[in-house]
């Protein structure tokens, strides 16, 4: 088997955007069977290749119970699915509100629909984040995301206790970072009260009342102009999402690494 590097091929740096990370250094799922393996070495090397066991390259992972294992690679995948999502959205910002509509209604309605799912997976990678180290914790006893549990004291206090301080620190800073924590505010908001919504233009209310009296020319000539605005202040706050989960992405896995659990 393989060891992972930490430095994908095609001369790439960290905090690797666009790379699904935390299923390719934290579990084993890129390897290949050692059977297959050994069959390619013959096939496309000169002489043997010595390879460390699958277990000595990601012992955190192999000192789990199954159960353990199991959820594990289920949050690495859908973490790394996160970033793929919060990349698209971004993609998505440049190409289909230039080219799939050509309506200021559609690409208003666009805008709010990628920003607001923006705040929802957010959210989403924060709680699954806590759920990866919990099982990184080997909890195979009983989870502790029980509700009203204060799940998230108890993942840090497990932490600190394994001496592991610098994950602590790392899961504190996530929390505290002013534009992750915008999008869960926003996103809290959105889900259990009325949403916060800065620019007037993208405002139910404002939305309702051109249902009632439509903009005139003039109105909507700068209404069209904000929108703009808006679109590239959504998508520089969503640039800024995506590198600064990347990077704790990057920081995160290290740390894991660096732990024989």
């Amino acid at each position: 088997m393989t060891e992972p590097t930490g430095e994908p091929a095609g001369g790439l740096r960290p905090p690797f955007r666009k790379i699904p990370l935390y299923t390719f250094e934290l579990t084993p799922r890129f390897e290949v069977p050692e059977e297959l393996g050994a069959i390619l070495d013959k096939v496309l090397e000169d002489a043997p290749v010595e390879r460390k066991a699958v277990e000595d390259v990601y012992p955190w992972f192999f000192c789990l119970a199954d159960v353990d294992q199991a959820s594990f690679v289920e949050y690495c995948e859908e973490l790394d699915c996160l970033h793929e999502d919060l990349e698209f959205a971004l993609f998505d910002l440049d190409t289909a509100l230039e080219f799939s509509y050509d309506d200021f209604y559609f690409q208003r309605l666009a805008l709010i629909y990628h920003v607001d799912n923006v705040d929802l997976r957010v959210h989403a990678y924060r709680e699954k984040v806590f759920k990866l180290i919990d099982c990184f914790l080997g909890r195979e006893k009983g989870r502790q995301d029980v509700p009203g549990g204060d799940f998230h004291k108890k993942v840090l206090d497990g932490l600190a206790q394994r001496g592991l301080g610098r994950v602590v620190t790392l899961l504190n800073r996530l929390g505290r970072d002013f534009t992750i924590s915008s999008a869960i505010d926003r996103r809290n908001l959105f889900v259990h009260g009325r949403a916060r919504r800065e620019w007037p233009l993208t405002r139910a209310k404002q939305r309702i009342d051109e249902h009632i009296s439509e903009p005139g020319p003039v109105a909507s000539a700068e209404q069209y102009a904000n929108f703009v605005a808006l679109r590239a202040d959504r998508h520089a706050e969503i640039d800024a999402i995506c590198q600064r989960l990347a990077q704790f992405r990057y920081e995160l896995i290290t740390q894991l690494r660096r732990t024989t659990a």
